[in-house]
């Protein structure tokens, strides 16, 4: 019986032991290289010879904009002969549309910027927030005027308000990019918009649909359109290769319906 017993106990060792031949070591799962991290350097303006220019047009029909009505303000009412438009949209012969933003969105990740030491100015006057639409950078004061003999305020929706006595100047600068909303809430008609960006190359479409960006870098970028109305039209991004002082002229856009 001890014979067959110790018999049993050799064969279990020589299963187990797999013919005591090694076990192979495991392969170990490669770890992924983090991706090369950015080093940011500053914008090199004095290389920056090239510029992007062309035309935006809105390509659909729109219901015409409806009269503002400021009977509820003497002072507002009597700065105009006949009564103002809404400014949503604005267009030109042929369509062309003022008030688009043309920003560049890609092409500029590797550089920082400082923001200009010169405000951008919005103003009260009569009655009306202008410029409707402006662009500024991140970290630059934005300056609020009030040149009207009423009360006014701003009011940056979900960022911040401020009386403005008449008359009375506001300084405020925001800090991370994104679109800003402003109104009056003395006069509901008052409104407009404001883009803050981390760079300098933006430009807001006069009545002609035009706009201009210069001071880049030879480089390939993306540019982007921007209108009040995004909800309903949109205009696609557009890829540009620059080469050094190219003066691109011919980057048009169409704004139709989403």
């Amino acid at each position: 019986m001890r014979m067959l017993a110790a018999a049993g106990v050799l064969l279990m060792i020589a299963g187990c032991s797999d013919g005591g031949k090694p076990k192979p070591t495991p392969t170990p799962t490669p770890v992924p290289s983090p991706p090369p991290k950015i080093v940011l350097k500053p914008y090199p303006f004095e290389k920056g010879t090239a510029s992007i220019s062309g035309r935006v047009v809105l390509k659909e029909e729109y219901k015409p904009m409806s009269a503002i009505d400021m009977t509820s303000n003497e002072y507002c009412a009597k700065c105009y002969e006949e009564p103002l438009k809404f400014e949503t949209i604005i267009t030109g012969e042929g369509g062309t549309l003022k008030n688009a933003v043309v920003y560049v969105s890609k092409g500029l990740e590797e550089f920082t910027f400082k923001p200009p030491q010169e405000p951008v100015v919005m103003t009260h006057k009569g009655c009306m927030l202008k410029p409707h639409v402006i662009t500024v950078m991140v970290g630059q004061k934005v300056l609020f005027k009030n040149l009207d003999e009423t009360l006014h305020n701003i009011n940056a929706v979900g960022y911040f308000g401020a009386p403005m006595p008449k008359p009375d100047n506001v300084e405020r600068v925001f800090e991370e990019p994104g679109m800003q909303h402003f109104k009056c809430d003395a006069h509901a008609w008052e409104s407009a918009k404001c883009m803050v960006l981390d760079h300098p190359f933006s430009a807001v479409t006069d009545i002609e649909g035009k706009y201009e960006i210069k001071g880049l870098v030879p480089d390939t970028y993306t540019l982007s359109f921007w209108h009040e109305t995004e909800d309903k039209f949109a205009a696609p991004d557009q890829t540009i290769t620059l080469k050094d002082g190219e003066q691109r002229t011919d980057v048009n856009a169409d704004f139709t319906k989403k």
